[in-house]
């Protein structure tokens, strides 16, 4: 713990709002596990596909795009739809 008792007020009062400012933001959240796994095989095609995240999200705007092996879009979900759930 840091003590000011020598320092006046406003000093705290700037060194607090410096220390406030200069705090790094949080990384993102990044995919932790993917169901199915990456490259696996038998999957059913009605299978979900499950990201699970480094930490808690909200569900939010924008979509989810699915590529093919080729690179190509498979599928667009809009992260509204009931598609996507956040759990």
């Amino acid at each position: 713990m840091m003590y000011f008792n020598r320092i006046p007020k406003l000093a705290v009062a700037v060194i607090a709002l410096a220390a406030a400012v200069f705090l790094p933001a949080s990384a993102a959240p990044v995919i932790t596990n993917t169901t199915p796994q990456d490259n696996a095989f038998g999957v059913a095609v009605n299978a979900n596909l499950v990201a699970t995240l480094s930490e808690p999200i909200p569900k939010g705007t924008g979509n989810i795009t699915i590529y093919k092996a080729d690179a190509t879009v498979f599928e667009t979900i809009g992260v509204s739809s009931a598609a996507v759930t956040v759990a």
